[in-house]
């Protein structure tokens, strides 16, 4: 995090709206949960309830990439917060260099925590339905619409996984993984990766805006209306990249939770459209986000860095970036050993049930 961000304190808050925004009179101000990437308040004015984010790695294409995605989705009928314009027409207001924030509207509603696993499997069924709801939306947004407001330089062709980010992690190893006695075998395992995704011909499978990061609690509901999906990227990939990123977070990837699976995936390409043979590509999505998790947490241990962390999880912040690589090392490995087929044969058999 840099050195110079700004707090997000009442008073600064009010100058920020009343200098950028044509909202009316701030009514109320509360804080919000801090994430990685960002401190949100959330805030109420005449016109509504909103939430301003301020970045803490401040980019100000990749910002503003986010959010021409999440407007570009907006448009397409899918529920996400709505960026909101600046007085000069911008989505990104620039308080100075180092200081760059978005606002957009506020996602009333509940999440469904992961943590709680009984809860979140209850709810597979309308999980599956909503992520095909809105990888439908997704994939009928014109690739040329997407390319005149998106500037990212990757909308021209779908890249194979794992991306720049952990390429250039790769590159780093000697200096920023800590010592493990399974180092060796994964990076090993990662070479014999790489050598096979630079072989998939990414053209092939249906593309989209992609969230990116995915997992239950960005689903927000009332009831069993969904209200909003948050905290979307700015990439255009092939969508069941999503499900890669799904079947982590949700542990759906493990023997005894296959009829969870099930429950998902029925309804998702029911309301996707989406080829069940794409099915094929999730395992290698997989092994693509546990290596993201075995580099990203390396990096963290490496760099000491402590955002996003809860109060609680401060008190021994070196502790949960060690539980999060170790965690990874475990996700490679027992993403090594599903079978290429995994997920499509369970869909095949979810379709079969009656």
């Amino acid at each position: 995090m840099y050195s110079n961000k700004i707090e997000l304190s009442e008073e600064n808050v009010k100058k920020i709206i009343t200098d950028f925004y044509d909202l009316g009179e701030i009514i109320s101000i509360i804080p919000l949960e801090s994430g990685h990437e960002s401190d949100n308040v959330k805030f109420s004015t005449p016109e509504g309830d909103f939430v301003l984010k301020l970045h803490f790695y401040p980019q100000l294409d990749g910002i503003r990439d986010k959010m021409n995605t999440h407007d570009l989705l907006h448009e397409a009928g899918v529920k996400v917060p709505i960026p909101i314009n600046t007085r000069k027409k911008d989505f990104v207001a620039k308080y100075d260099k180092e200081n760059l924030l978005v606002v957009h509207t506020f996602i009333s509603g509940e999440p469904i925590y992961r943590e709680d696993e009984k809860t979140m499997f209850s709810w597979m069924k309308w999980f599956g339905k909503q992520f095909g709801i809105f990888h439908k939306k997704s994939k009928n947004i014109p690739l040329e619409k997407i390319k005149q407001r998106v500037k990212n330089k990757d909308m021209d062709s779908i890249s194979p996984p794992p991306g720049d980010w952990v390429l250039d992690r790769y590159k780093e190893r000697n200096s920023i993984l800590p010592e493990h006695e399974k180092n060796e075998k994964i990076l090993k395992d990662f070479v014999q990766f790489l050598k096979i995704v630079r072989e998939l011909d990414m053209s092939s499978f249906t593309a989209g805006l992609t969230h990116g990061d995915i997992f239950p609690g960005n689903f927000f509901k009332k009831n069993e209306e969904l209200t909003g999906i948050l905290d979307f990227g700015a990439s255009y990939e092939c969508l069941v990249s999503d499900l890669g990123t799904w079947v982590m977070y949700t542990s759906l990837y493990k023997p005894e939770n296959r009829d969870y699976f099930k429950n998902f995936i029925k309804p998702y390409l029911k309301y996707s459209e989406i080829p069940i043979e794409e099915l094929k590509l999730v395992p290698l999505l997989l092994k693509s986000r546990a290596y993201l998790q075995y580099f990203y947490f390396a990096f963290r241990i490496h760099n000491n860095i402590t955002q996003g962390l809860e109060e609680e999880e401060l008190k021994d912040a070196s502790k949960h970036n060690w539980k999060g690589f170790t965690d990874g090392i475990y996700l490679v490995e027992t993403a090594n050993d599903l079978d290429n087929n995994y997920f499509y044969d369970l869909a095949i058999q979810a379709l079969q049930d009656t």
